[in-house]
């Protein structure tokens, strides 16, 4: 959030050998999802997916359903960023799944405003269903006493006000 992306990349690849040397697999689905997320910041799309692949197939070994449904949204967000609007669909949806049947809060609501944005990307708009998200992302937001839940809100409107031409911020 403040920038320092080649140090998160950093410091996620030290947690991963230090995972890796002390055999715990949990943890290495989130490092591959926090290193590919920087990765994204920084704009390396290349290693964000490549952090992805590795980041699912750890996974799916020790079957981590919720490393593996971040690693998913991660992806979609990947996809989308990279203009593969359809591809990113899948992930998506598969994550925003995950996390309503658990109703995982921040999680949930950021699932919701890459949904949402992924739904802005395509052609025909969906503005019914856009809103319907949003105002749930926004609930959630309400709910929780997260200030990183409340930016990462803002941010998806921000991006879907920009498809949909200044809706939200008029």
């Amino acid at each position: 959030a403040c920038g320092l992306y080649e140090a998160a990349i950093k410091a996620a690849i030290e947690g991963l050998e230090l995972a890796e040397k002390i055999g715990e697999g949990m943890q290495k689905s989130f490092l591959f999802y926090w290193a590919a997320e920087a990765a994204l910041g920084a704009g390396h799309g290349d290693s964000a997916f490549k952090f992805i692949q590795r980041g699912i197939s750890e996974g799916e070994k020790i079957g981590h359903p919720l490393g593996l449904a971040v690693l998913r949204l991660t992806l979609a967000k990947a996809l989308l960023r990279g203009g593969r609007v359809e591809e990113s669909m899948e992930p998506a949806k598969a994550a925003l799944s995950f996390f309503q049947a658990l109703d995982m809060g921040g999680l949930l609501q950021r699932s919701l405003g890459i949904y949402a944005e992924i739904l802005a990307n395509w052609m025909p708009k969906d503005e019914m269903q856009i809103d319907k998200m949003m105002e749930r992302a926004a609930a959630l937001v309400e709910r929780s006493s997260s200030p990183w839940d409340k930016i990462e809100y803002l941010k998806a409107l921000a991006r879907i006000s920009r498809l949909l031409k200044d809706k939200y911020f008029r």
